[in-house]
């Protein structure tokens, strides 16, 4: 229960919306900002407060031996599975295959917490990942990075790679499938689970490894047809680069509109477009609407929620500003890609990303180089 969260601890709350602090915990000291910048100057009030920290520190010693009784009773472990690969498991193989040099990129998903506890790291700094922060697209830029920065890494060992599924008995094929039926889940949680049916919709595969389950996935939900982008393994980047140059400023209320524009603006340069807007709520509300200004609220709460209060007061809790830039490039900018045509069973392995047209399935180029999958 949130309500019983933490019950004797002294939460600190660092967020740049303001709105999001307390919606779901108490929190003894609220602070709105860039959790970077904030974290630097709480190092630098720490740095000028060591000695009252060396005092502080000493008594972290029972709490030390807390956590050390806890990792001997509650090792890191898993249970095994006869009829499922685990992504534990294969994370330790992956493990085995590689030695302390490699550098590992990941993507989004469980298998960064899989493999920051599972690969057994022995040197700093060979982790590449986002850290759960929902960064979609970066496994594989960041993996190309490493690979420019150290070209001497070499490559995954195909021959060590069958080996290991040998010893551990296992199919490659079965490995593939539990990824598939793992993503059907994901897909299937955001369409069926909330009334929407997939078989009306196309499924766009991007990321490195997208474009190879897509069409299996295509299959167990019914989906007649699948999209793969160009630079498909690249697609956030992609999109970073060719979307406008934004910075939103947030400050809690009393703050000047003007002096929040002037900052934003700041940000992101000469030329770039402004809108302000603020935060607001009835008294005692604890959610607020984001409106161009105070006088629109009970306008937008009778839209939002269906009813407004006439003569209630309403109180800004936050100021916002959004600076908005033109993209630096467009899209169709981009030196062009050219597909042919591909009717499955193939492998397309293109400088990105893997594309797996089954059996059955037909990839047909499209505009700016865009593969629409369909079955033949």
């Amino acid at each position: 229960k949130l309500s019983t969260f933490a019950p004797n601890a002294k939460i600190i709350h660092i967020d740049v919306d303001p709105t999001s602090i307390k919606k779901n915990v108490r929190v003894d000291l609220p602070i709105v900002g860039d959790v970077k910048d904030v974290l630097t100057k709480m190092i630098k009030q720490a740095d000028k407060s060591k000695e009252k920290l060396a005092d502080f520190t000493a008594d972290l010693a029972p709490w030390h031996a807390d956590i050390d009784a806890w990792k001997e009773k509650h090792p890191l472990s898993y249970k095994q599975s006869s009829t499922i690969i685990k992504p534990q498991f294969v994370i330790q193989k992956l493990r085995e295959l590689s030695d302390d040099d490699a550098i590992i990129s990941t993507d989004v998903g469980q298998h960064q917490m899989w493999t920051a506890q599972f690969f057994k790291f022995n040197k700093p700094r060979t982790l590449l990942t986002s850290g759960g922060l929902g960064t979609m697209g970066y496994g594989l830029p960041a993996a190309m990075g490493a690979q420019a920065a150290f070209p001497g890494l070499g490559r995954l060992d195909l021959g060590a790679a069958r080996a290991a599924f040998e010893r551990a008995g296992i199919d490659p094929r079965g490995a593939v499938d539990v990824v598939d039926a793992s993503m059907v889940q994901a897909v299937r949680a955001v369409t069926v689970e909330r009334g929407v049916d997939p078989r009306s919709l196309a499924l766009v595969a991007f990321g490195g490894a997208g474009p190879l389950h897509a069409c299996a996935i295509a299959d167990a939900l019914g989906m007649e047809v699948v999209i793969v982008p160009p630079r498909a393994g690249v697609l956030s980047a992609v999109g970073v680069l060719c979307s406008p140059r934004r910075r939103e400023v947030v400050h809690s209320s009393p703050a000047s509109l003007d002096d929040v524009a002037a900052e934003a603006l700041a940000l992101v340069g000469a030329g770039a477009t402004v809108e302000t807007a603020v935060d607001c709520r009835y008294v005692g509300q604890s959610h607020e609407l984001t409106v161009p200004t105070p006088s629109d609220f009970p306008a937008e709460h009778e839209r939002r929620n269906g009813h407004a209060r006439p003569g209630a007061p309403v109180e800004v809790v936050a100021v916002r500003a959004r600076a908005t830039a033109a993209a630096p490039l467009d899209v169709v900018d981009l030196p062009p890609i050219v597909r042919a045509r591909v009717t499955g069973p193939a492998v397309v392995a293109e400088e990105d990303c893997t594309v797996w047209v089954p059996d059955g399935w037909i990839a047909e180029p499209r505009e700016l180089g865009a593969w629409v999958m369909t079955r033949a």
